[in-house]
């Protein structure tokens, strides 16, 4: 659990802002920890110190007395040895103007520690009147939802970008294929479906349409086999000087 400071927090002193970190963890899990003894582990030396100050000011009474409900010490590890605690201490380090963070995310042990507010920095209380903090998170909300508002009218799809671009390319040229000396020996009905002139305008043009048809399997590679040799061709049948095939 992790909790980032207001504006005002961050004029505390660094104990101070410290035993806020404390508190915020005990007012969160408080029904689990009040009889148990507790290890307050911290990288900050000065809150060993803590209990034993002679003057408090009036915002670390109420600090203290919510203290005294827990059986507790606070023990210092170096921050270099305390990779855990010192992590957590950064989790908001990296606030960018777009984040957007809930009221409920902030830390507020002071204020649920002096509801009355008399004892409140004068800082902090300005900053709980003025609403400090939900203003900037509306504020702050708004401008995002804005900016994301303006990149989505703004933005142009990939597809959008490139459709010019291959429009104004040059159509590639079909080349006609090749056909290698076996497939031109013996080669296939339907590699033959893709030569020649279109039929049905040639029939639509010619009279002499069959004709043309008779005469061209002298000059065809399959079909010049099939009327000197029928009986290998069973597939085809010769009437009136043309080849049929039943499909």
């Amino acid at each position: 659990m992790s909790r980032k400071f207001t504006d005002a927090q961050r004029h505390y002193r660094v104990f101070e802002q410290e035993t806020i970190t404390i508190l915020e963890a005990l007012l969160k899990w408080e029904d689990k920890l009040i009889g148990y003894c507790i290890h307050v582990v911290t990288d900050h030396q000065a809150l060993e110190f803590f209990k034993m100050q002679d003057r408090l000011s009036s915002c670390q009474t109420h600090w203290m007395e919510y203290l005294s409900r827990f059986d507790y010490d606070i023990q210092y590890i170096w921050g270099e040895l305390n990779k855990v605690g010192d992590c957590l201490s950064r989790y908001y380090e990296s606030d960018m103007w777009y984040d957007v963070y809930d009221v409920s995310e902030y830390a507020n042990a002071d204020v649920q520690l002096d509801p009355t507010l008399n004892d409140v920095p004068w800082n902090r209380l300005q900053e709980i009147e003025d609403r400090t903090v939900e203003m900037h998170t509306i504020r702050v909300t708004e401008e995002t939802q804005q900016h994301q508002s303006n990149c989505l009218a703004e933005c142009q799809e990939e597809r959008d970008i490139h459709t010019p671009e291959l429009a104004a390319a040059p159509k590639p040229v079909e080349e006609a294929p090749v056909a290698d000396a076996v497939t031109e020996e013996d080669p296939t009905v339907f590699e033959l479906r893709a030569r020649g002139e279109h039929l049905v305008a040639k029939l639509t043009t010619n009279n002499m349409f069959f004709t043309d048809i008779n005469s061209g399997y002298k000059h065809d590679s399959l079909f010049m086999k099939i009327p000197k040799q029928p009986d290998q061709h069973t597939a085809f049948t010769i009437c009136d000087q043309l080849i049929w095939s039943r499909n």
